[in-house]
């Protein structure tokens, strides 16, 4: 993590020293353009002369400057404590203990009685880590209504992802709008947007993205500690990128070419994969701290999840015959995926790291009608549904369904 701190902050570093001297060339050269403007003040032939000759200058200083306004993009990070290792570090005991040496045995800090009394609350406190995700099923909690007073529309749930365990943002498409969930409290902050948004996706607990692929554009929000959603800024993109994922400091977008675009966090194309599996990509998903992503394909030929590395290499697929079409795709902390099958009576599949079937959660259940998009709290253990289809009564479209694992 320290080599990655120390690459980003020499790129940033040396994207700032490339701006001062541009800055500086920029200013020497508008200097020189003012004191030829300025001996010929009095002497209108020799003036305008003179200006026509700057005018090829003046051109040329505002290329540059346009092409420092693209350049700008200073890498924002910070460090994120992963829940689950402090979880394990908590409910741990200590190695052992330093004592006199010339003492041939160790004082125990507690009884034995009181360490079995302590490790029973520890696995209560955290049985996230006790059970694997694949011997969960899933109960109905609660529904977040995500509708607001000033919303035009029922909503279009396009996608949800988590922030933190209490916070979720939503991409509403027909309301033309972000909205951020409070989930302890089920309130909801809206932010309308200039563009329709196709998905949305967290950067970091402080930022997201959203996409807007009719425009070729990715907008980034911060988030504040009052719950409220500001502008930060914008980039353009080569390409329609319609969903995306953001891992370490790179964009991973499917666009309807079909393709998998990695780009740098400014939109610049690092590499474009293309394969023939992909033919038509609803949802994609990448697995942290490596170099593999998943997506979901949707077309008359193949419907399932596709598992690729970063080099357009296919590792795995799934497929089964209850999956009658696939939207939204999870990855959960122990690598299990989730994909919704987007069906009336649809369901949630989970399948394994290498793409076998473990079971169907949530199949007819009554609070899932054609399941959109999908997110998971790792450290709550409970699942969030956005269910949409434009034939489905209002009540699935503009509510969250919350689920509890366990």
């Amino acid at each position: 993590m320290l080599e990655m701190i120390n690459k980003r902050k020499k790129k940033n570093e040396t994207l700032i020293l490339e701006l001062q001297q541009a800055q500086s060339r920029i200013g020497k050269n508008i200097k020189e353009i003012q004191t030829k403007l300025q001996l010929q003040v009095n002497q209108a032939n020799e003036l305008f002369v003179e200006a026509k000759q700057v005018k090829t200058k003046l051109n040329a200083i505002d290329e540059n400057l346009n092409r420092l306004n693209k350049d700008i993009s200073i890498d924002v990070f910070e460090f994120q404590h992963s829940s689950h290792m402090e979880q394990m570090v908590k409910s741990c005991e200590p190695l052992g203990d330093i004592v006199d040496g010339s003492k041939q045995k160790i004082e125990n800090r507690a009884s034995k009685h009181d360490y079995l009394v302590c490790s029973k609350d520890i696995t209560d406190q955290t049985g996230l880590d006790r059970k694997s995700i694949s011997e969960m099923d899933a109960y109905f909690d609660c529904e977040i209504n995500i509708k607001t007073q000033d919303d035009s529309s029922y909503c279009s749930i396009r996608k949800c992802a988590l922030i933190c365990p209490s916070q979720i943002i939503v991409a509403d498409g027909k309301n033309r709008c972000v909205k951020l969930v409070d989930v302890n409290n089920k309130e909801v902050s809206k932010y309308n947007l200039q563009y329709i948004p196709s998905v949305v996706a967290v950067v970091n607990p402080n930022m997201v993205a959203v996409t807007f692929p009719d425009n070729k554009k990715i907008q980034f929000f911060t988030i504040t500690a009052g719950n409220k959603i500001n502008e930060s800024h914008i980039i353009n993109v080569h390409t329609d990128c319609n969903k995306i994922a953001i891992h370490e400091d790179k964009i991973i977008g499917i666009t309807s070419t079909p393709s998998v675009e990695i780009m740098s966090m400014s939109g610049q194309l690092i590499k474009s994969l293309s394969h023939p599996n992909m033919t038509w990509l609803m949802d994609i998903a990448v697995v942290p701290s490596s170099q593999m992503f998943y997506v979901s394909n949707n077309s008359f030929g193949y419907k399932g999840v596709l598992k690729y590395d970063f080099n357009g290499n296919l590792i795995a697929t799934y497929e089964d015959n209850d999956l009658v079409d696939v939207r939204g795709l999870e990855i959960t902390r122990d690598g299990t995926v989730l994909v919704c099958n987007w069906a009336r009576d649809g369901s949630i599949h989970m399948i394994t790291p290498d793409c076998k079937k473990i079971k169907e959660l949530l199949k007819d259940d009554g609070h899932v009608r054609s399941p959109w998009c999908v997110t998971f709290c790792n450290d709550t253990n409970k699942l969030f549904v956005g269910n949409f289809a434009s034939n489905i009564d209002k009540k699935f479209k503009n509510a969250l369904k919350v689920f509890q694992l366990r």
